[in-house]
This record gives C-alpha cells, structure tokens and sequence, in this order.
C-alpha cells in the first residue's frame, strides 16, 4: 500500500526538503521516487549544500494542477513516496486570472493574491483526500526577516528560470516592482550603489507581513512551527516518524544528527539578522558599539527602519558598504527628509 507523505509550507522555504529527505533517509531508504525521473533515484547520504538541503531533489509540484498530476504518479507505487508542494508562482497565478503582466493597481494583486490562497487550499484539500499523511512547517509571522536570506535561485519572478545571483533576484523585482522609482532615480543620476540602497530602503516594506498567505487550516495535518524543528530537530523528528507510523534505522540516527546539526547552523545564520535587527538599530540611534557585517539587503533594512520608523537618515554618499560598527553609523545620522 502506498504511504503518501507530503511536507509543506506557505510563502517561505523554512525546511520542508530537509524533512523530506530526513523521512526517507531514518526510514532505511537508499532509493526514493522521483517523477522528473519517472521512477527511482538514488538518495543522497547527505542533502546539504552551502545555504540549503537542496542536492536532496525532492518532487516539488508548484500549484494544484501539478501537485494532481504528482500524486497520480506516486500512488502508482506501494512504497513510501513523498512530494513537497508549493504555492502557484505569481506570474502563473496572473495568468490563469488572465492578467499576464505585472500588476498594475492594488486590485489586481489582490485577485492574484486570493487566487494563490484559493490555488495553494485546493492542493492542500486534495492532498487530504488522497490520504497523504500531511506535515505543515509554519514560519511565525515574528520571523519576517528570515525571507530576506535567500537560499535558492531556483526561478526568478515572471521568468521560468534559474536566477544567476541573489543580485539579479534582487535586480529583477526592482526592474517590475518599482519601475517608476528606478527611472526617476535614473532621470536625476541617483544611480550610485549608495542611491539604490536609499532608493530601496524607501520602496521595500521588508517587515510588512500582511500579503503572506493565510492557510485555511481545516485540513487533517501534523502542524509543526520552523522554531521547533530548528532548534529541537532531535525530539522533532521522532514524534514525526511515529505520528507517519515508520521505524527509525538506529544505525542512521547518529549520522542524521551530525547532518541535522549541520543543518541548523544554515537556519541559524539566516535568522541572526532577523534576532540582532532591533539592537543594531538601537545601537545606531544612541551611539552604542556594536560590531556589524552587513549584507546589501540587510543594509537596506537597516535604512529603511531608521527612515520609517524613527524619522531618521543616513548621509551615505560614496558609502558603498557600511562601516563595522554602529556607532560609525551614528556618526552618519540626520533627519529624514523624504516624503514617506
């Protein structure tokens, strides 16, 4: 009989490839099914790679249609099979509401928006009704931050490819979501990389979490917060294998806990920022000493709290990265005069 066994998360990738891969790897497995390969793989000993658990390829159906059509292939096997699902991407969700472009007005986002919610429910509602034994990784909305750490460069936004870089990522919203800014930005020869931090610091909302997908959770599913299976992956792990009803290999448990461990220290670099964000700040506004490395993007969430809630701005010209410490910074400090 198959065991159907489906990890899943909205809006975020918090470690539902790690999960998956750990099902079948404390299962005994050395093989898994994979539906690009239309039939068996080998299982990696080890999923990790720099920022991710990603050499573990995982079936990965994007939407409800794709996530029909991987469940119909796996059941055909009386093993244990596994897909993560995710949210339809933006620019397929546009498309099947009809609105083929970016989004021009609130309005159309929202229609969108809605679709995906509708869209990612529908999967999540067949899933249950094939009896797959649902696990649901929840990101805290407290945690916003933590998508600022991209991990993947799976596919960039309105374009079905790999991103080269975090930088054309980045790039690539810029050019769709703040067109306007950008151009008249340009217009005045506000192009520096200290006038795109500032630029970007005033167009972002890094900490708004309004446009998350709430899930309608009326689906039979094991609930398990990212804060748990991060720092109590140990525990986690055994309440999840028997909640699925699968034995655990005791020869692999040590070798997983190794693995696991090397895990974790990728979640925890990713959320440093989100844990420190508050008291650089605070370090910045009263001169406090606080030794610092930022990155572009977290420079620019920096930026945009000091401007946004706390009428505050940084003389940055020529600043191409800033300095190591905050009270630097505070040395830079003036009043924001932009309209916000």
């Amino acid at each position: 009989m198959t065991k159907l066994v489906c990890c899943t998360s909205a809006d975020s990738s918090v470690g539902c490839t790690f999960l998956d891969w750990s099902i079948h790897f404390l299962s005994g497995k050395n093989k898994f099914v994979n539906s690009n390969a239309a039939g068996w793989v080998d299982l990696v000993s080890n999923p990790l790679v720099s920022n991710n658990a990603h050499a573990h390829k995982k079936n990965h159906p994007i939407g409800f249609k794709e996530t029909e059509s991987i469940i119909k292939f796996l059941k055909q096997y009386n093993e244990l099979v596994s897909y993560y699902p995710f949210p339809i991407h933006i620019d397929l969700a546009g498309a099947d509401v009809n609105i083929h472009n970016v989004p021009t007005n609130s309005d159309e986002w929202q229609r969108i928006r809605n679709y995906q919610k509708d869209d990612y429910d529908r999967l999540l509602k067949y899933s249950e009704s094939e009896s797959a034994k649902i696990i649901f990784i929840s990101l805290d909305n407290s945690l916003i931050l933590y998508h600022r750490f991209t991990r993947s460069l799976a596919r960039l936004i309105y374009t079905n490819r790999p991103a080269k870089s975090i930088e054309e990522i980045r790039d690539t919203i810029d050019s769709l979501f703040f067109k306007e800014s950008v151009e008249s930005w340009d217009k005045l020869g506000l192009n520096n990389i200290w006038d795109k931090r500032e630029r970007l610091a005033l167009c972002t909302r890094p900490l708004d979490h309004s446009d998350l997908i709430a899930v309608d959770f009326s689906f039979d599913h094991y609930w398990l917060d990212s804060r748990t299976w991060w720092q109590d992956g140990k525990r986690q792990i055994r309440e999840i294998m028997n909640w699925l009803d699968i034995s655990i290999d005791p020869n692999r448990f040590d070798k997983w806990i190794t693995i696991y461990q090397n895990w974790q220290a990728i979640q925890f670099k990713a959320l440093d920022f989100q844990y420190n964000c508050k008291h650089i700040i605070d370090c910045i506004i009263n001169d406090w000493s606080y030794d610092i490395d930022l990155t572009f993007d977290q420079e620019i969430v920096i930026q945009h709290c000091l401007i946004y809630q706390h009428g505050l701005n940084l003389k940055t010209w020529q600043l191409e990265k800033f300095p190591k410490n905050t009270r630097q910074l505070h040395q830079l400090l003036e009043p924001n005069i932009h309209k916000i």
